[in-house]
């Protein structure tokens, strides 16, 4: 016994002085699908940080856009692994499916979680982390100014977005440049960006920013350039495309989309969904729709009234959309509905943060990587159905049965009878390369 004490005292000494020089980066990340920009991207931020290991957060079967993942999560966690990274988490639902607030606040936390990551990277239009972070300490420490200017805003019909954009006029200080701070707000990955600052100060995780500047992506997967858009690269599967797509993605993702695509697998979006998601929304009081999150007075009777007067779930969110309400906020709403997410589940599991880490792969040559992420960890490591606790408290149920659900539910869009099983959450063994 003595002997044991030595050498696991001994370990954890050598663990902790292997920390000390590591340089672990955490990348946030959908990976639908993967593509040339995200391999662009990862060989970028691991060179400049010359990091020993890359660990990925991953949206699993719902992504920020208020979208069911074109392809499935146990593919793309395959694909990650590929392209070199050495350990890939699954981001759970109630964060994946969410705001950029809240999608950045469950990445950042997961990473930290993992008391192993260092660095943060992340693609920016600017690439000025200098810059990021006076917006996101800005917008942390909110003025009486910007709030009046906000709500002024929005009381005259503006966007969420465009409210606060027009209301950070009031906030930065004078030696910021405006007209580049205005570009950046206004731009979905630095916008993400500083999200993930943000969360990166109000939860004291430490992750040092690693801003990659993102390359210009084409909306068009049939440009003759390297980089398409995921959106690009979706349209062209679900347009049918023949092979028009394969020169922006590595080899192994277009081997796996011919594949899935041929099988009847993949690509999947909201409207395979719609006749079930409509028959939700149909049924549903006014009452339920007010207790969804993000809800807001009046929207909730909007929705009933399209709901029942609509044929279908493009003309029903057409029908709320509005300037102050977005499209895209609109689709997030349709699936809480759908899946039975409430504003108080929703604020229960933020206050919270990520109950557990599930582990979706590993690269083989990493097993040193997930020996110290148990011995590092936060919070409950997940890699086989025997790892989840027996007990457990009201939130980390209300996320491990939110997840198990989204998984579940999404395997019934395959046509394989092998991918169209339940449990798959509990049941598909490590991803690992």
């Amino acid at each position: 016994m003595r002997l044991f004490s030595h050498y696991n005292e001994k370990y954890k000494f050598m663990e902790g002085f292997l920390r000390c020089f590591m340089r672990i980066i955490g990348i946030i990340c959908e990976y639908n699908p993967l593509h040339n920009g995200h391999v662009t991207h990862f060989t970028q931020a691991k060179a400049r940080v010359r990091a020993d290991y890359v660990i990925c957060v991953m949206s699993t079967c719902f992504t920020q856009r208020g979208e069911v993942a074109a392809v499935d999560p146990f593919t793309r966690a395959r694909w990650a692994l590929e392209m070199g990274a050495d350990l890939v988490l699954a981001l759970p639902t109630h964060f994946s499916l969410a705001p950029a607030p809240l999608f950045a606040q469950g990445g950042v936390q997961a990473l930290h979680a993992t008391g192993l990551v260092t660095h943060l990277a992340f693609g920016s239009e600017s690439g000025d982390v200098g810059l990021l972070w006076s917006i996101a300490r800005c917008l942390e420490h909110e003025t009486p100014a910007f709030r009046r200017a906000l709500m002024d805003a929005l009381s005259r019909g503006c966007g969420y977005p465009a409210a606060r954009l027009e209301a950070l006029r009031h906030l930065l200080p004078d030696q910021v440049d405006m007209d580049r701070a205005l570009a950046a707000f206004a731009s979905p990955n630095d916008m993400l960006a500083i999200e993930y600052l943000r969360a990166n100060v109000r939860y004291r995780a430490g992750l040092t920013p690693v801003a990659v500047r993102r390359t210009h992506m084409h909306n068009d997967a049939r440009t003759s350039e390297e980089f398409a858009s995921a959106t690009a690269l979706r349209t062209a599967l679900f347009e049918g495309a023949q092979g028009d797509w394969h020169r922006h993605v590595p080899a192994y993702v277009a081997r796996d989309l011919d594949a899935l695509v041929a099988a009847g697998d993949a690509p999947v979006d909201n409207t395979f969904f719609e006749t079930f998601m409509m028959g939700q929304l149909r049924r549903m009081r006014v009452d339920e729709f007010t207790a969804l999150p993000d809800m807001e007075t009046g929207l909730d009777y909007a929705f009933v009234q399209a709901a029942r007067s609509e044929s279908n779930l493009y003309d029903t969110l057409m029908a709320v959309k509005s300037k102050r309400y977005t499209f895209t906020r609109l689709q997030r709403m349709a699936w809480y509905a759908a899946l039975g997410v409430t504003d108080k589940a929703r604020r229960q599991v933020a206050a919270r943060g990520p109950a557990y880490l599930r582990v979706l792969g590993a690269r083989k040559d990493a097993k040193e990587l997930l020996s110290l992420l148990a011995h590092n960890a936060r919070l409950p490591v997940i890699v086989r159905s025997r790892d989840v606790p027996m007990q457990m408290d009201p939130v980390f149920a209300a996320q491990l049965q939110l997840d198990v659900y989204a998984h579940d539910l999404y395997a019934l869009s395959a046509q394989s009878p092998e991918a169209k099983k339940a449990r798959r959450w509990y049941t598909e063994p490590l991803i690992t390369r």
